[in-house]
């Protein structure tokens, strides 16, 4: 698909977005379906992501029709949509990728509930584990049932999977699924607190030579609490230990298990977020790497019609030695800001920039990362 064919269109419909009045949503068989096209140009200094530091120009069109279904007290919504991506110098990375994912939420009110999830992407994105630009089919599924035999305590059972197929030569799939569960306390009608176990086996296949095999069995324990956390902060945090085996020589590793995601609504205009995660995970070079990350965030509406948002995260990133791959340490900086604007009911514009400073003991994960963008949304 040639760039040209992709802006045009795209203009187009957001032409008709902007000048006529179009229906907000359809009705099929009592849910609601809704259209979504999504503009984008982007001007990245480092579109690979690594020390060459390579820049181009890219448009990204992402049409995608989503539908919500409310029956007794089951919830489902799916999604199905395509982002097309086309570059200006780098034309070899031109792709289309789809996506699709459904959901079904079943409330029983005060005995609890239960969600289920199935999602697939192509993702072909700048990879900062590995470095590159990077191309793979992504497959997950979430199941979670919460269940009160009493006012207050009930238990927990959760599980999921998730497989990682890499089209991109040199790099290994990756797959993993999880069980587990454990008790549930309501401590107040707005919030719940929890106590869990979970058991998760991480695969490598289709190794690279050369390559060691990272995969584990890892164990997770977690105390963490959800829901109102305080007068007007909403959202979970959990703490706990994980512990990761290897299937290989390589010696076991253990360290603090950390999940935050909160929300402060401060004013009536301003909302504030602050997210914190520690964990385990393996990456497609072959590689077991402990993952830490923190971002504060703030979004302010400054008219009736716009708003604008800012964020600063860090992470930290340890990777272990596999093979003839060596072991590196990241630290990294990011700050982003956007601005978006409401032209009508249908249309929003936006844009915005980020900075990612990489600082690291290998050379070519040393680099810095400029991205700025220009958006507009089409939505009915």
């Amino acid at each position: 698909m040639k760039k040209a064919f992709i802006v045009k269109g795209s203009l187009a419909l957001l032409a008709i977005g902007a000048g006529h009045q179009l229906h907000a949503f359809a009705q099929i068989a009592r849910g609601t379906l809704v259209a979504d096209v999504d503009l984008r140009f982007t001007y990245d200094t480092n579109v690979f992501g690594n020390s060459s530091e390579e820049d181009d120009v890219s448009t990204t069109l992402s049409p995608s029709l989503s539908y919500t279904r409310n029956v007794a007290r089951v919830t489902t919504s799916a999604s199905a949509g395509v982002s097309a991506i086309s570059f200006t110098d780098y034309t070899e990375q031109n792709t289309i990728d789809p996506n699709a994912s459904l959901r079904f939420d079943y409330d029983a009110a005060d005995n609890g509930n239960a969600t289920v999830g199935l999602d697939y992407s192509r993702s072909t994105q700048t990879n900062e584990a590995l470095l590159t630009r990077t191309s793979s089919d992504e497959y997950r599924g979430s199941a979670t049932v919460n269940y009160f035999y009493s006012e207050k305590t009930g238990v927990r059972l959760n599980g999921g999977y998730r497989v990682s197929n890499y089209s991109t030569s040199g790099f290994n799939n990756v797959s993993s699924y999880n069980l587990g569960g454990g008790l549930v306390y309501r401590y107040s009608p707005k919030l719940t607190a929890s106590l869990v176990y979970g058991f998760s086996p991480e695969k490598a296949s289709n190794l690279a030579s050369g390559v060691g095999d990272p995969s584990s069995n890892n164990h997770r324990v977690s105390l963490g609490f959800e829901g109102q956390i305080a007068p007007k902060v909403t959202g979970n945090v959990s703490g706990g230990v994980v512990h990761r085996d290897f299937d290989g020589a390589q010696d076991s590793q253990t360290a603090a298990l950390a999940n935050v995601g909160l929300s402060w609504r401060a004013a009536q205009k301003t909302t504030a977020t602050l997210s914190i995660s520690n964990d385990f995970d393996t990456t497609a070079s072959g590689q077991s790497v402990q993952n830490f990350s923190a971002r504060v965030g703030v979004r302010q509406t400054l008219t009736e019609k716009l708003s604008g948002g800012a964020t600063l995260t860090y992470a930290q990133s340890e990777y272990e030695a596999s093979g003839v791959v060596p072991a590196r340490s990241d630290d990294s900086l990011t700050e982003a800001i956007d601005l978006s604007y409401s032209v009508n009911d249908y249309l929003s514009l936006g844009a915005g920039a980020s900075y990612r400073l990489n600082n690291s003991d290998s050379a070519t994960a040393d680099y810095g990362r400029l991205s700025l963008f220009l958006s507009a949304s089409l939505n009915f």
